[in-house]
């Protein structure tokens, strides 16, 4: 994914990231929230959207054109993340069917890219196997090449 994607910058420690979806039209803030979860070195990403009230919202639909520049912003979050943290795992997930569809489709296409600089699998929190195109996960983990472990968590 070489695409431009939105610029954004991290909190201190590296664990929430911001950006602005912006259109003609609207001026959405994003937050990536990226959390440890039960197993040692997996973590889970999660992309919010900051409603006018404060709030934060993984299910609305902003509809703002700019898809691409989004998940080409997140996949970049996710490589400074794995930059600073090389040992780590990224999980994540759809948050409706819909999306975890898209990050399918997304990750189906773009595998023999990512597979130069990163190992992607897809199964579930106890067990990670290698990503088959166009087959569909519970989750979907993204981690450094270079760095091995038992994928059997």
């Amino acid at each position: 994914m070489n695409e431009k994607g939105y610029p954004f910058h991290a909190d201190p420690d590296g664990s929430l990231y911001a950006f602005e979806n912006l259109s003609p039209n609207k001026r959405i803030q994003k937050l990536v929230l990226i959390t440890m979860t039960g197993h040692a070195q997996i973590f889970n990403l999660a992309l919010l959207d900051v409603l006018d009230t404060g709030e934060l919202s993984d299910v609305v639909e902003s509809n703002n054109g700019d898809l691409a520049e989004i998940l080409v912003t997140v996949f970049h979050i996710m490589e400074d993340f794995l930059r600073k943290n090389s040992e780590c795992v990224i999980m994540f997930r759809g948050s409706d069917p819909r999306r975890h569809r898209l990050y399918r489709v997304v990750l189906g296409r773009e595998l023999a890219s990512l597979s130069l600089r990163y190992r992607v699998f897809g199964g579930t929190p106890f067990l990670m196997t290698p990503l088959v195109a166009n087959k569909d996960y519970e989750y979907y983990f993204i981690k450094q090449h270079f760095h091995e472990r038992n994928e059997n968590i």
